[in-house]
């Protein structure tokens, strides 16, 4: 009978260790304004609490960059990230998270004629440091910025020809600036399906499955709807 004790304490305690693994999710993310800000506002911070909460899952957040983000999901120091466009580099959530316009910030006056993704490849632009990172743009001509702000000044002082971001932000950006309104447009340049990123390992793969089953049910449920309705964020949901 002794025998068979310990065998079954250290399958109860293999058991146990290999269950903490999964009690905490570290979410490595940029502050962004009505996404995830810091305070816990934000349609990203509310997704996720729906989901990984209910489950008794401790969500740790790590505000870093963008850049910094995605290096730490590669190499498995992070087990999500997001939201990106799924070029197959990483576990990526079965359904798309945002409906992302991306818009082009430019000088009508310069730049004649119909401004579309045809023009980008041949003039210089500015966006937000790691914005064309793992990104179906990414190899254009221009610059980085920690600042959309400096970016719209830029452009402004002719020092690039466009400013690159999505159209939700961008629209943030300009409601706080003011310029004159017949001389520099927007035009939209694509448009992204958006998902969030699972590390590629055994955690990623078990926190990606949690993700897929319980936003399938958010969204069937009339949920996830009323989330997005919550944040004036309508034009941004995937369905």
């Amino acid at each position: 009978m002794k025998k068979m004790v310990l065998p079954i304490l250290l399958l109860f305690s293999a058991i146990s260790v290999h269950s903490q693994q999964f009690e905490k999710l570290i979410w490595a993310t940029p502050e962004w304004q009505n996404y995830t800000e810091k305070n816990g506002n934000g349609i990203y911070n509310e997704i996720i609490n729906s989901i990984y909460s209910k489950r008794g899952i401790k969500i740790v957040v790590e505000y870093v960059p963008w850049k910094r983000a995605l290096y730490m999901v590669e190499n498995k120091t992070a087990d999500m990230t997001g939201t990106d466009e799924n070029l197959g580099n990483f576990m990526y959530s079965s359904l798309p998270v945002i409906a992302s316009r991306e818009k082009a910030f430019y000088d009508s006056s310069r730049i004649k004629g119909i401004f579309s993704s045809k023009n980008l490849p041949g003039l210089k632009g500015i966006w937000m440091r790691g914005y064309l990172e793992n990104s179906s743009l990414k190899g254009l001509e221009g610059y980085e910025t920690d600042s959309r702000e400096s970016a719209i000044k830029m452009l402004i002082a002719e020092r690039v020809d466009y400013y690159l971001d999505n159209e939700f932000q961008m629209n943030q950006a300009l409601n706080l600036i003011s310029y004159d309104k017949n001389r520099y447009k927007t035009s939209l340049v694509a448009e992204l399906n958006l998902y969030f990123i699972f590390s590629n390992s055994e955690r990623g793969q078990y926190f990606k499955k949690i993700f897929d089953y319980e936003y399938a049910v958010l969204k069937n449920k009339g949920l996830l709807k009323k989330i997005y309705i919550k944040y004036n964020m309508m034009d941004s949901y995937p369905f």
